[in-house]
């Protein structure tokens, strides 16, 4: 008999009666599987919800106590120990039929989906007229999501060890989720070894030129975690501070555990009563990081809840004025909406640096982001993507190569691959769209 059990209520020594799958169709677990807390973990950390689970059937257990009540008392138990074993042995034969069965049905939907991508595949190399965009391809993703190129070696490295650090906060996250408590080793654990990704500035360009798809709230703490690693350096912070920094960085999202995953990964933009909802992420993170031994680290767990307050007063949850905010919220807060403007997402166009920087300028002004943590940001910044490739609005390719960092608004001064150079602050009909990596250079340069 095969019953269904919700992820969280399953326990080791349980026996998987139907073959787990993927959203790729790939196997995680086969049906026959026992159960052991390691796969539990797994499943959860996988995103599956429910699971089929082989229980005997309910007349045999009655049938074997006969047996059993007619041993000696000195055999009693290890006779009771042997007959438990022979009716479960006896429950997985009868039920193996209806197992394999179940495993075809699975099988062969796993199957079908296949033969539909094959399908449309075929399809599409039917019509040769017509030439393939790179949009139109469909895109290679790692396993965390990061659309797949050819990169430079540095680059490469740099991507290798975010998959690292990415599956590891995965992890993180979804054990928070399914127990609503933090486990204090393994956070510790996580932002030692986010440290390495933000020990250069080339990071800001390597983190900004990955593409990735899907779990977006994953990604942006990632990358606010590499900035705040950096602007511990910029800061001069003390080691054990920036590692606090980059701790409070990747637990500021940890409240959106509490809300429905579904919810999370909604395709549109939000109402105004879901974005009222989304905005009570951090009093929730806050609880979930209070009932840990972080509690103990006011910065930390008050990075947490204010790193949505604005030095105006204008903020979210609790409307607090720059006295009563933080340190780490402060510059979380600048961190946090930089990523924002600056990265890919589905109902908006990612923003390039420069423009980011005058709208966040706006902000310090406005006295609602840090003024003091803004400008050495953005100088740092700047400095970081001297030498970096843009696209421009005018469809060239070029370098920067010389930006004023004294300015808060400064445009950068580039060469085209043609050998003009253009001061993007006097041509003010050019603008700078997006980062380049390198390796898309080099191959455009090869090619033509």
């Amino acid at each position: 008999m095969l019953k269904k059990y919700p992820v969280d209520e399953l326990e080791a020594g349980m026996v998987i009666g139907r073959t787990v799958y993927s959203d790729d169709m790939s196997v995680l677990l086969g049906e026959g599987t026992v159960l052991d807390e390691q796969r539990i973990e797994y499943l959860d950390q996988r995103g599956i919800v429910f699971v089929r689970i082989l229980l005997p059937d309910e007349e045999e257990p009655a049938a074997a106590e006969k047996p059993a009540a007619e041993a000696t008392p000195a055999a009693k138990t290890p006779q009771i120990d042997d007959d438990a074993a022979a009716v479960w042995r006896r429950v997985q034969e009868q039920t193996a039929a209806a197992v394999l069965a179940a495993a075809e049905a699975d099988k062969q939907a796993a199957l079908a989906k296949i033969e539909e991508r094959a399908g449309r595949a075929s399809a599409a190399k039917a019509e040769p007229e017509k030439e393939k965009t790179p949009e139109a391809l469909e895109k290679p993703v790692s396993k965390s999501g990061i659309v797949l190129r050819e990169t430079s070696s540095l680059e490469a490295a740099f991507i290798e060890q975010y998959e690292e650090c990415f599956e590891e906060l995965q992890g993180f996250f979804s054990s928070v989720r399914a127990y609503g408590r933090i486990n204090i080793t393994e956070a510790e654990t996580a932002a030692r070894n986010f440290a390495p990704l933000s020990s250069s500035g080339k990071a800001v360009s390597h983190v900004y030129n990955m593409e990735t798809i899907g779990e977006y709230q994953l990604h942006h703490v990632m990358r606010v975690a590499v900035l705040a690693g950096l602007m511990g350096q910029w800061l001069k912070m003390p080691a054990q501070e920036r590692h606090r920094l980059i701790l409070a960085a990747f637990l500021m999202d940890i409240g959106y555990t509490a809300f429905a995953p579904n919810f999370l990964k909604k395709i549109a933009l939000y109402t105004p009563a879901e974005r009222r909802l989304m905005q009570k992420h951090a009093r929730l993170g806050y609880d979930i990081v209070a009932r840990s031994a972080l509690q103990l680290d006011k910065q930390v767990t008050e990075a947490v809840l204010q790193h949505h307050e604005r030095n105006d007063g204008s903020g979210y949850p609790q409307g607090m004025k720059k006295e009563g905010i933080c340190k780490f919220a402060r510059i979380l807060a600048i961190l946090d909406t930089y990523d924002a403007m600056a990265s890919r997402r589905f109902y908006a166009k990612r923003r390039s640096p420069f423009e980011v920087f005058s709208v966040l300028s706006d902000e310090f002004v406005a006295n609602r982001l840090d003024a003091e943590y803004g400008v050495v940001f953005i100088r740092n910044m700047s400095h970081t993507l001297n030498g970096n490739w843009v696209k421009l609005s005018n469809g060239a390719v070029a370098k920067i190569v010389y930006i004023d960092e004294t300015r808060m608004k400064a445009l950068p001064v580039v060469q085209t691959t043609d050998g003009d150079f253009i001061d993007l602050n006097t041509t003010i009909s050019i603008k700078v769209e997006y980062l380049l990596p390198s390796a898309d250079v080099e191959n455009k340069e090869k090619i033509s």
